[in-house]
């Protein structure tokens, strides 16, 4: 499963919750206002996957023992300010 370049990007998007191995790619959930991440399932991740979302705290990132994605990769994403 793929989640495509830009497919998310300005969407208002707030929480997501992934619950299924997937690809994210190139700017997929940019400038969104994202507070909160679930990861149950291994992701594969851009590393500019989730920029522009700077309200995106590490004690909001939640990440499940089948999972090999770390939080300071996502808040690494969510702090870019570029696209």
């Amino acid at each position: 499963k793929t989640i495509g370049d830009r497919a998310f990007s300005y969407c208002g998007i707030k929480s997501l919750d992934f619950n299924s191995e997937i690809t994210i790619g190139n700017n997929a959930f940019v400038g969104n206002n994202i507070t909160k991440i679930t990861i149950s399932k291994q992701l594969t991740i851009d590393p500019t996957a989730f920029s522009k979302n700077p309200n995106l705290r590490p004690e909001n990132i939640k990440i499940g023992y089948y999972s090999n994605n770390t939080a300071e990769e996502i808040l690494n994403s969510a702090a870019l300010t570029s696209e």
